[in-house]
């Protein structure tokens, strides 16, 4: 060979450097990919955890909506049966001042039913909103390899450099 005892010959930098990149590569590929299925797990776990607390606030929401629904519709019947023992101490009866009286109270309760449901929903998109994918996408093994081969091989040229200087003529 027509290297100088201590010299580094082009073929010997390259093949210090292949060797640490494949070094470098294969490890990163194995932790990534140890790594990977790891989070996956972790993901997937915590996804179902998000899931089931979602569905427990959610259906805490609807039972607070039946609550108040139930209380909306009491407080209406007292309202209509306090129109009607007025309506009966007058002796009047049910008609004129007293009937648009019970309208406007089924209008009222109407309205607060609709409103109650809107905010219902919008809750639970909210809760819903806030459910985390299943996945952040991990860069893949195989980049991760790559990526760690191209850097090992650099540095295994750089440590066979400072090993072995090449001589100036």
């Amino acid at each position: 060979m027509g290297a100088v005892a201590g010299s580094l010959t082009l073929g010997q930098a390259l093949l210090i450097g292949g060797a640490t990149a494949a070094t470098s590569a294969g490890t990163a590929i194995y932790t990534s990919a140890a790594a990977a299925k790891g989070q996956e797990s972790y993901a997937r776990e915590s996804y179902a955890l998000q899931k089931e607390a979602i569905e427990v606030q959610q259906g805490q929401v609807r039972e607070q909506e039946a609550v108040e629904r139930y209380k909306m519709q009491n407080k209406a019947q007292q309202i209509r049966s306090r129109i009607r023992v007025r309506a009966g101490e007058s002796g009047i009866g049910l008609g004129g001042t007293y009937e648009a009286m019970m309208r406007q109270v089924d209008y009222d309760a109407e309205m607060n039913k609709l409103i109650l449901g809107r905010n219902a929903r919008n809750q639970i998109m909210s809760i819903r909103s806030r459910q985390q994918p299943i996945r952040q996408q991990p860069m893949s093994p195989f980049l991760e390899g790559l990526t760690s081969g191209i850097s090992g091989f650099a540095s295994g040229l750089q440590i066979a450099q400072n090993l072995f200087p090449r001589e100036r003529k």
